[in-house]
């Protein structure tokens, strides 16, 4: 029987604590991470009838963006390598919080947990091994797609002030290949329409800059 229903409401009630309300990365992107983990799930044991261990993706689910966070007092003393990548910073304090409730939370899953944090950060460049981690690793991916990953996309932006040629190289770069990067069927098909959207966007955006007449071509210099 799995522990996280004991477990998941102090989860939730850290996550909401701790984390600001970001339009980029904030609690609400970790709260969507964690139902589209669920969703997933769901649909691979019903239609392809896989055993998934929920203990580990939901852990990993709430867990995972806390790396993007300089501190998480009272919940961890852990104050990570600030230089280190978000997700190596993610398994740090997830590591301490769940030897901390082990009363909930078994030992022996806690590696699970910090292996399926690793693989769900596209810059760590870690292919997830297992369906566990492929389930967090493709939910990510998902919120930052379609309607709301641009939303995120844009946030995130505004936050690093990038021009907006940077950002169009973000959504070129990154953001239009994440679902060739999926692993799970159902991923694949949450993400189609999503895709759409994105390519669209990303081609109109394109094309205003191109029709954007510059300084030094209007200057009367």
């Amino acid at each position: 029987m799995p522990l996280m229903p004991e477990f998941e409401p102090q989860l939730l009630a850290m996550i909401d604590n701790v984390f600001p309300e970001s339009l980029s990365h904030g609690k609400f992107h970790v709260f969507r991470v964690v139902t589209t983990c669920k969703k997933i799930a769901a649909e691979l044991e019903q239609d392809e009838g896989m055993s998934i261990d929920m203990d580990v993706v939901l852990a990993a689910a709430y867990l995972h963006d806390l790396g993007r966070l300089d501190s998480i007092q009272p919940y961890s003393s852990e104050i990570p390598d600030p230089e280190l990548p978000h997700a190596e910073r993610s398994i740090a304090f997830a590591r301490d919080i769940l030897e901390r409730m082990q009363e909930y939370y078994p030992a022996e899953k806690i590696p699970f947990v910090e292996s399926t944090i690793l693989a769900h950060s596209f810059s760590a460049g870690e292919e997830p091994a297992t369906i566990e981690a492929m389930i967090l690793s493709d939910a990510d991916k998902l919120d930052a797609m379609g309607a709301q990953g641009i939303i995120r996309t844009i946030a995130y932006s505004v936050e690093q002030h990038r021009t907006l040629e940077s950002t169009l190289e973000h959504f070129t770069k990154k953001i239009v290949n994440l679902h060739g990067l999926l692993k799970t069927e159902p991923a694949k098909a949450m993400g189609a329409e999503k895709q759409a959207l994105l390519e669209q966007f990303t081609a109109e955006l394109a094309q205003d800059l191109r029709d954007t007449p510059r300084l030094e071509s209007t200057s009367s210099r």
